[in-house]
């Protein structure tokens, strides 16, 4: 099990994901957007997304402050 704190700049976005184990993310702060391979989904603080093996996403915060969120992976 691994845990991860990251933080996505206002305006920014992380470089697209494609991991071989599955993830959880969990929103600490902000507002932002997951994109999937298929959809995009809205995220705010509380809010948690269990991302499946081999799925290409990315999360993007086009808001004025900072998204702040936990990735749980096994």
């Amino acid at each position: 099990l691994a845990i991860e704190r990251e933080a996505v700049q206002p305006g920014g976005q992380t470089r697209g994901r494609c991991e071989e184990y599955e993830q959880v993310y969990y929103v600490l702060e902000g507002e932002g957007t997951f994109a999937g391979e298929s959809a995009e989904q809205p995220l705010t603080e509380g809010d948690m997304i269990h991302v499946p093996v081999g799925i290409s996403h990315r999360i993007r915060n086009p808001n004025e402050g900072w998204l702040v969120y936990m990735i749980m992976a096994a």
